[in-house]
């Protein structure tokens, strides 16, 4: 089973082990950090699965960083700005 690709990938524990990871937690809490973990992760193996070369994006540096941007996108806020149009429509 040397070959196997799926292998080569870290586990969940070892990505919410390193400090980077870690340090996302105090802000954004420990299921919103798993959970992006677990989605990179789910993300690698669709792309493994695919038949995608993963040369450098299944080391836990590169890895711990796409789930940096991946917490910090699903915190950023989602408001646009609107217009307020319900006087014209009530009178």
């Amino acid at each position: 089973m040397a070959g196997n690709p799926y292998r080569q990938l870290p586990p969940v524990a070892a990505v919410l082990d390193a400090p980077a990871v870690r340090a996302l937690e105090p802000a954004h809490g420990h299921d919103a950090v798993a959970d992006a973990v677990r989605a990179e992760l789910d993300a690698l193996r669709d792309r493994l699965k695919a038949g995608d070369a993963l040369d450098g994006a299944i080391g836990l540096d590169a890895i711990v960083a796409r789930v940096a941007t991946r917490v910090e996108a699903g915190s950023a806020p989602m408001l646009r700005p609107v217009i307020n149009a319900t006087g014209i429509v009530l009178h």
